[in-house]
């Protein structure tokens, strides 16, 4: 089982590495794949949860007790955004902030006062405001907003870590002694018996089982309260049976504990009750997931090396022979962004929304069908569709990762800053030629870059913001020059930073005002590759701002450098700064965002700091301008934030949004042009309740993007380069508005006659109202398959169309889980605007 801190976040964009919390833009929480000692789960791109394996005790949610050796739709959640896998139990963190388990219960380590199995979630009792979760054998835990940590379940060797031994039924405080409670925590991560808990500092402490050492803490004593570990600079962490693991700043890998496989990876079978380095060849580590005598190491280049034992094939690489230190990759897992493992079996999710397993199967964890060992990583779930993911809005255009791995922008498109090969504005969501394998996506002015999962960036647009060495505008993507193991990237005015494994940055770009973070500033001279910033070596993310940029370091203190004539550097002054300098009393911060004039940061406990040129709400100039930062009113409850022009907004742990500032546009999404210094609730698209269920949000130039648990974007503000995506050309909207022809999706329930020759279907689509959208459909059960088509109009919503599907020849359907795959076509006045492709698993039922 393994997770990453919120710092690293999108460095490992999250949407799809384990994160507790998120920067602008990217996903608000991870884990999307977890594993249990003999079932594992997803959550698939529309917030719905898929489980398979053995099911004796409900844990696959599916209100049976039957075993799938294929996934299967967990029952009433449909809105997830992290799992946790206990032994026999499964955990869903929702996009409201609450918490759903089910399971075996035999330790109450559900959570809803009971010690009685669930085959359906049942809802932890009094647990709100969760940003991350964790999961071990017999108990759960849980990190709040606030940054304290919550355990229940089985506690007979200190596994709650709230000083005594006595089970619960019930969320019980993680204390550092008998009466303080552990404070500053961003995630965790749960073995067997043992958790540990990274705050925000960077710091590691962990409680429970230490029969091997897996604490860290020196010695082989259990301990129910959280011990330090000689740790620092820590942006991952896992937790096997017997031994944890850590990724740090500087990209190594250390472990401690259970060493009889060889899991530490330090070319011995000794084991070791303090870290020790792992031997992993090249420093990219950028996450990690531990077994019970094996451990994986996901690479910045989406790759996977696992060590350990490989009794049962767990290592993946083809081969039989257990290995102590990495050194072959995964068979057939690249563009990987997210890993889990547990006793003796590993599944990936990949950059396109599919999943990939290895290892045991006897239970059916592999989800393949079998119950065959696979010693490389096989097919479990199909890519995704092209609902979104992680949304960013620049000054002119717009753009969204879609949950297959490509991209989609709409907006204004005068320098290819659309990237679908024209020079044409888009009032909707077209495709971004030839990209594929996407984490997350920046959009500025006047160009875009896309982070891949193999570590490279492309950008499209602006010529000279495109780190090529020097080409015309170009509008469709292109590789950055020699920048590998990136893990982020971001786009300023005119410039483009990325963060790379190791905790450096490089920019690129114009440096007019020492944007580039190397000591010169150069008004006319763009430099055309990436180089160096001076003095950044333990970034975990990275901001572009107008012409200035900020990283937040491992310790959770923050450097800018550039533009400083508001003071938006926060060190005090209002003079330019070439190189970076500290954020002066800034600490603690979980994420940090650059804007045009101001920078905001999120600090542990869900509160914000500010700094800059901060506008006062009214609709002129006028504002207060603070050279260090100061507090956001009434936050209390963040876990990201986004700064625009003059305006901020942060997304909520309970899935509701806030935004202050200017808003002649409407760019708050209240419903008015009015400004406002305190933060507000964006409405729903009716202006009646609140917009809720949102995982993803940033700012642009007077207008904010969000996106919902289910895959929708949404955005409101100005409209004047069609970048709202509306389909509209509206000047602006105070309300936000759906981004249209972009949700596409089947409903994964499919029906068929008794005699099997006829299958109904629904595919779904939000396409602009006038136009007409036309998805062919085929469906294939093993060997039996069939096609289907649907023609009808768009009304700019989400509409559901009916497919009939005929089975080919003397061929039938049957009751079971079969594959639709699709193609549709949106066209508006006899042209095409929008093509796209995708897979879906679904289930037939006899009707």
């Amino acid at each position: 089982m393994n997770i990453t801190k919120a710092l690293l976040t999108l460095a490992l964009s999250a949407a799809f590495v384990e994160a507790a919390a998120s920067p602008a833009g990217a996903p608000r929480a991870g884990n999307r794949v977890a594993m249990g000692s003999a079932h594992a789960c997803v959550i698939r791109e529309d917030g719905t949860v898929q489980c398979w394996g053995n099911n004796s005790f409900g844990q696959l949610g599916d209100n049976t007790l039957t075993n799938h050796a294929a996934p299967a739709a967990v029952q009433i959640v449909n809105n997830a955004v992290a799992l946790a896998a206990g032994g026999n139990h499964t955990c869903a963190l929702l996009a409201d902030g609450t918490v759903r388990c089910w399971g075996l219960n035999s330790f109450g380590q559900l959570g809803d006062g009971s010690v009685t199995n669930r085959q359906i979630p049942t809802a932890v009792t009094g647990l709100t405001g969760v940003a991350a979760i964790s999961a071990g054998t017999g108990f759960s835990c849980a990190v709040l907003v606030s940054g304290e940590a919550r355990c229940w379940g089985r506690n007979d060797l200190g596994q709650l870590g709230n000083a005594n031994n006595v089970q619960s039924l019930a969320p019980q405080a993680v204390r550092t002694n008998a009466t303080t409670p552990l404070t500053g925590v961003v995630t965790l991560a749960s073995g067997v018996n043992h958790s540990c808990a990274l705050s925000v500092s960077g710091l590691v402490t962990c409680w429970g089982d230490n029969t091997d050492g897996q604490l860290g803490n020196g010695t082989n004593t259990a301990s129910n309260v959280a011990a330090g570990v000689a740790l620092s600079g820590i942006t991952a962490l896992a937790a096997g049976r017997s031994h944890s693991c850590a990724v740090r700043v500087d990209a190594t890998l250390h472990c401690w504990g259970d060493n009889s496989g060889g899991q530490l990876g330090d070319n011995t079978l000794a084991d070791r009750n303090v870290p020790v380095q792992s031997l992993t060849g090249a420093l990219n580590a950028k996450n990690v997931s531990a077994g019970q005598q094996h451990t994986c190491l996901l690479r910045a280049n989406g790759t996977v090396e696992c060590w350990g034992a490989n009794n049962f094939a767990q290592l993946g690489d083809g081969a039989s022979l257990s290995r102590n230190t990495p050194s072959l990759p995964v068979l057939n897992a690249t563009l990987v962004v997210a890993i889990s493992s547990q006793f003796h079996s590993t599944c990936a999710l990949l950059a396109d929304d599919s999943v990939r397993c290895w290892g045991l199967n006897n239970g059916g964890q592999i989800g393949d069908g079998t119950l065959l060992n696979r010693n490389n990583a096989v097919l479990t779930l199909a890519a995704g569709t092209i609902g979104g993911r992680a949304i960013s809005a620049g000054t002119q255009d717009t753009c969204a990762v879609r949950s297959s791995g490509s991209g989609a922008c709409w907006g204004f498109n005068a320098n290819g800053q659309v990237g679908d090969g024209t020079f044409t504005s888009r009032t909707t969501a077209v495709p971004v030629s030839g990209l594929a394998g996407v984490v997350t996506i920046s959009t500025g002015v006047s160009h875009s870059c896309a982070l891949i999962a193999d570590g490279t960036v492309k950008c499209w647009g602006f010529g000279d913001a495109l780190g090529t060495g020097g080409i015309a505008n170009s509008t469709t993507p292109v590789l950055v020059s020699g920048l590998t193991n990136a893990l982020m990237v971001s786009v300023g005015d005119f410039f483009t930073c990325a963060l790379r494994a190791g905790g450096t940055v490089q920019c690129w770009g114009y440096n007019d005002e020492g944007q580039l973070g190397n000591g010169t500033v150069q008004p006319d001279t763009p430099t055309l590759t990436p180089g160096i910033v001076t003095g950044v070596s333990d970034a975990t993310m990275v901001s572009g701002g107008a012409r200035y940029a900020c990283v937040l370091r491992a310790n959770g203190a923050a450097q800018c450098w550039g533009a400083n004539n508001r003071g938006q550097v926060g060190n005090g002054s209002a003079s330019g700064q070439p190189l970076p300098v500290p954020v002066s009393g800034l600490l603690n911060a979980t994420a940090i965002a650059a804007g045009a004039f101001h920078t905001c940061a999120v600090v542990a406990g869900g509160t914000a700091r500010c700094w800059g040129f901060i506008s006062d709400g009214s609709p002129s100039l006028s504002g207060t301008q603070e050279l260090i930062p100061v507090p956001v009113p009434g936050l209390t409850d963040s876990v990201a934030i986004s700064t625009g022009d003059l305006t901020t907004c942060a997304l909520q742990v309970s899935g509701t949004v806030r935004c202050w500032g200017r808003n002649p546009r409407g760019q708050i999404g209240n419903g008015t042009t009015l400004g406002t210094v305190l933060p507000t609730l964006v409405k729903d698209t009716g202006g009646l309740t609140s917009l809720t269920g949102m995982v993803s949000l940033e700012v642009g130039t007077s207008y904010a993007c969000a996106i919902g648990v289910n895959g929708q974007p949404f955005c409101w503000g100005d409209n004047s380069q069609l970048k709202l995506g509306s389909g509209t050309n509206v000047a602006f909207s105070s309300l936000p508005l759906q981004v249209l022809s972009f949700t596409f999706n089947i409903v994964p329930s499919v029906t068929t006659n008794a005699n099997g020759k006829k299958a109904d279907l629904f595919a779904l689509a939000n396409c602009p109202a006038g136009a007409r959208v036309r998805i062919e459909v085929e469906l294939r059960q093993g060997n039996v398959e069939g096609e289907g088509l649907a023609n009808g109009d768009c009304t700019g919503r989400l509409e559901r169309y009916p497919v009939e599907i005929r089975a080919e020849d003397h061929d039938r359907f049957i009751a079971g889980a079969a594959v639709a795959s699709a193609e549709a076509e949106v066209r508006l006045h006899s042209q095409t605007i929008d093509e796209q492709k995708w897979t879906r698993n679904v289930v037939i039922a006899v009707q």
